[in-house]
């Protein structure tokens, strides 16, 4: 490259400031002291000798993060031979140098030593180690690197980059789905290899068999849906014809039980969304016989991020009144393709109160979708209002005239002046219960957390969008 041409630009560190930080992030954004020596291995990794840090550090050129490999960073001094290299300790770490076997030599300058830094032996696993896949059918395998921080892999079948429709095809993540036909012979190689060094792989086994003859599975759900919300549940329904053993195998994108990227799903069917919606939205959901193994039953879902709206502001209403709402749904959630028809959660309500919204039907979009909420609230609410007194007054007033009598007494020397009076005294009682004890009415409040709910048409289930806070006095 001539000098006067190229470009500069900087690759690890923070300018003009020194210190020692941004291990696990990027490089551009890590500090280092007084980086003294630099070398770039055959994978395009760069090893530093921090020096005034006390550390060698690498930048993982697949990821642009940065790392300390050896040396335990601002505390000099010689220990660690013969140990892990970030347990060891340096004295002025001066220059690098690796060979083509991947070790690394320091010039642990103020120790007056040379340093070896033997890389980890690299390995790569394949998970499952063999499995019977159907035609046409997926199966997740998993590649584990241990060796090296860089752990990505390339996936081949039977030495093909990705496969081919003839021997089947795999996913840069692993995601094996079996061809049409049984290819011949039915078995194919699955390899992972490392990324970091192209003579590691790891590989298993994939046999191609034909789907049952005799067993059948179908998957389904009820009601039909063809979308789930994340974090959301849905039953899925695994159908068992041609054997007496009905029991099933649940799998997600290829792997039992799912996981938390595409979803998980337990033994009974009950299938739980991510958390976010995965790059591959479209799920695969597996029912394998446990009778057949050959028996494979599938149903396919597709993750949306699930619908949500603001909070709308508290409303007081009397009995006979309409409540006003105000509210938006929030961008980006739902499915644009998806519209949304509104409604309320009845048992949320007042009794006989009723809800209507404005628009009835809403269209997710990447902003912000207003709409209104009326609940009218019917006059024989006002069976809510209730006496603030002790509740036991009226039963009191209801027998004080007996009590009067009582206290009068008993003889018939003006009996009738007696009960006369203790007529007056129950009346005078029972309005003062009527009136709240003499207190004034104080209407009861009631306060009801309102369900504001939605559903589509590719998932009929009502999900519950916000609440909305009303109280009837």
């Amino acid at each position: 490259m001539s000098a006067t041409t190229g470009t500069i630009q900087t690759v690890a560190g923070t300018i003009a400031s020194p210190g020692f930080t941004g291990d696990g992030g990027l490089a551009t954004n890590a500090q280092l002291d007084s980086p003294y020596g630099v070398f770039l291995d055959s994978s395009g990794d760069i090893f530093i000798s921090d020096t005034y840090n006390e550390a060698i550090r690498e930048v993982v050129a697949a990821t642009g993060l940065i790392q300390t490999v050896a040396g335990t960073p601002q505390a000099p001094g010689f220990s660690g031979d013969g140990g892990p290299a970030t347990n060891a300790q340096f004295n002025f770490p001066w220059g690098l140098y690796a060979n083509s076997a991947g070790k690394l030599f320091v010039a642990d300058a103020n120790n007056f030593r040379i340093r070896e830094l033997a890389p980890a032996a690299l390995s790569v696993t394949v998970t499952p180690s063999s499995a019977t896949v159907v035609t046409d059918a997926l199966q997740q395998y998993t590649a584990t690197v241990t060796g090296n921080s860089n752990t990505s892999v390339n996936w081949l079948v039977n030495d093909i980059a990705g496969g081919n429709s003839t021997i089947g095809t795999i996913s840069t993540t692993g995601l094996f789905q079996a061809p049409s036909a049984v290819p011949s012979p039915a078995t194919v190689t699955i390899t992972a290899v490392s990324q970091v060094d192209n003579t590691t792989s790891g590989s298993a086994q994939a046999t191609i068999a034909t789907a049952s003859s005799t067993v059948s599975v179908t998957v389904s759900t009820n009601p039909t849906v063809t979308q789930v919300y994340t974090g959301t549940t849905q039953p899925f329904i695994a159908t068992v014809t041609g054997s007496s053993n009905t029991v099933v195998s649940w799998y997600v994108q290829g792997q039992q039980g799912g996981n938390a990227t595409f979803g998980t799903i337990d033994t009974s069917g009950n299938y739980t969304a991510p958390a976010s919606v995965p790059s591959q939205p479209t799920v695969i959901i597996e029912a394998v016989s446990q009778a057949d193994a050959t028996a494979i039953g599938t149903d396919s879902i597709t993750i949306v991020a699930d619908p949500s709206a603001s909070q709308p502001s508290p409303q007081t209403v009397s009995p006979g009144g309409t409540a006003n709402f105000s509210m938006s749904l929030n961008a980006n959630t739902g499915n644009p393709k998806q519209p949304i028809t509104l409604s309320c959660l009845q048992s949320s309500l007042p009794a006989g109160a009723s809800c209507t919204f404005t628009p009835a039907t809403i269209t997710p979009s990447s902003s912000a979708v207003p709409f209104t909420l009326a609940v009218s609230v019917p006059s024989t609410s006002a069976s809510l209002h209730r006496t603030s007194g002790h509740p036991l007054l009226p039963l009191f007033a209801a027998f004080a005239p007996l009590a009067a009598f009582v206290v009068l007494g008993c003889s018939s020397r003006n009996l009738r002046r007696r009960w006369a009076l203790g007529v007056l005294l129950g009346v005078f009682l029972l309005t003062l219960a009527a009136c709240g004890g003499g207190g004034g009415s104080s209407p009861n409040s009631v306060t009801y957390t309102i369900k504001i709910q939605g559903t589509t048409a590719a998932q009929p289930n009502p999900v519950t969008i916000t609440t909305a806070s009303l109280t009837v006095q």
